[in-house]
């Protein structure tokens, strides 16, 4: 395995010999292939990883288009080089070169004439263990966990002169094996979606919870017709894909009554809802959550849920991830439910 000191040294002796590089690669090339977007992943989701999907189509003429690309094989049918168009220039413009050893394979990405990395993969048994980078902004190094054959995580840790960054890209599959997802998290915090091959309905989402709170308010209200309700609450834990229905219908002393609790209510969780079946980004967390509260709102503004019978101080509540809307610094939520009745 090569330190990072001497993919330094590599990278300085090779950045400025793009042009005899890409002479050499196209040279070797035994046949090539033009398609418009991925169509091969030499390393494990190399494309994916930078938010592209393996869904390319061969065609038979470049075209000006920055999802164009041409592929290089050698004599042994492998992968050697990969071009992409630029759009703007009109011309392939980036290159990405292969080089293939016992137990690692190279890589050298170009932009133009700028060598922008080169990096090395370690494989052991077949599965790449030890990800060494030296770009222009500074150095890398990646390790990669797998599970009974699966790669579950990469983490990285980078560095320039100036910054060190912590990350770790996390693989979700389907039930069939195929990749759901990639999220890369923050040591820092914060998470962002690489790339998702399930998008996410959340007006469908919106339809059905309303549809679903529906029935169980009205079962619930028609069950308990002679009781008085003076508290509902909608908990969302969208990390755990639930949202829960509770409800008070003992008057009690106000002193006494915790609202920030459930727990005790008289019917906690009376009902429970899914919502995502799926790992959450921050992003898509919050619009999953934006959805439930649009779906509570249309609930209580109904004229059904106008003729429960409910004390004259009844109130509702909507916890997220146990906070109460109230206490929760999200202007998003705070708009929704801003005088919507039942909401104090």
């Amino acid at each position: 395995m090569k330190t990072a000191l001497i993919l330094k040294q590599q990278f300085e002796e090779t950045q400025d010999k793009a042009i005899a590089y890409i002479e050499e690669f196209r040279s070797r090339s035994v046949r090539s292939e033009l398609s418009k977007g991925c169509r091969y992943n030499v390393l494990p989701f190399e494309n994916q990883l930078n938010g592209y999907k393996l869904n390319g189509k061969e065609i038979k003429k470049p075209i000006k288009d920055n999802n164009c690309f041409k592929y290089h094989f050698d004599e042994k049918n492998q992968l050697i080089l990969k071009e992409k168009m630029s759009a703007f220039l009109d011309r392939f413009n980036t290159f990405k070169m292969y080089i293939y050893k016992e137990d690692s394979i190279e890589t050298m990405y170009w932009s133009g004439d700028s060598l922008s990395n080169i990096t090395e993969y370690v494989f052991e048994n077949d599965q790449v263990q030890i990800v060494t980078c030296h770009a222009a902004q500074g150095t890398s190094l990646e390790r990669y966990y797998y599970e009974n054959g699966q790669l579950k995580k990469i983490h990285t840790l980078s560095k320039s002169d100036q910054t060190e960054m912590d990350t770790t890209n996390h693989f979700y599959y389907k039930e069939d094996g195929s990749l759901l997802k990639i999220i890369k998290t923050w040591a820092i915090g914060g998470s962002r979606v690489i790339i998702s091959n399930e998008q996410i309905a959340y007006k469908k989402l919106e339809e059905r919870l309303f549809k679903e709170m529906k029935k169980a308010i009205q079962t619930f209200s028609e069950e308990h017709s002679e009781e008085t309700l003076f508290s509902l609450a909608f908990s969302s834990y969208i990390e755990h894909a639930d949202l829960f229905l509770s409800a008070e219908l003992t008057e009690r002393i106000k002193n006494d009554f915790q609202v920030e609790e459930t727990s005790d209510w008289s019917y906690n969780d009376f009902e429970s809802m899914d919502l995502i079946m799926q790992p959450l980004d921050d992003a898509e967390t919050e619009k999953v959550t934006i959805s439930v509260v649009k779906a509570i709102k249309q609930i209580v503004e109904t004229d059904w849920f106008q003729l429960i019978p409910k004390s004259a101080d009844f109130r509702c509540y909507f916890f997220n991830s146990g906070v109460e809307s109230r206490d929760i610094d999200n202007p998003k939520i705070n708009k929704i439910l801003d005088g919507v009745s039942y909401f104090k």
